[in-house]
C-alpha cells in the first residue's frame, strides 16, 4: 500500500487512503470517478471520511493533489 513517504512510482500499481477534514467523501467520489481509468477503483469510508483508491501511483498522485485543492475550509 502506498503511504506518503513511499507513493509508489510511475506505472505501479498502488492502494492510497486519503482522509479529508472539510468535504464529504461520498460527494468526492462523483468528481474524481471520471478522472480515473476504467480499471481504476474510487471507495469511500463514510464513518472515517476517507477515499481508498486503486490506481497507477502517478495518476494517484495527480488526484491526490486534486483532492488536497479540493479539500480546504
Amino acid at each position: 500500500m502506498a503511504n506518503s513517504k513511499s507513493p509508489g512510482k510511475g506505472d505501479e500499481v498502488v492502494v492510497r487512503v486519503i482522509a479529508l477534514e472539510h468535504v464529504s467523501s461520498n460527494q468526492m467520489i462523483s468528481v474524481l470517478r471520471p478522472l480515473l481509468p476504467q480499471w481504476s477503483n474510487i471507495a469511500s469510508y463514510s464513518p472515517g471520511n476517507v477515499l481508498i483508491l486503486l490506481g497507477r501511483a502517478a495518476n494517484l498522485e495527480r488526484i491526490a493533489e486534486i483532492i488536497r485543492n479540493v479539500d480546504k475550509a
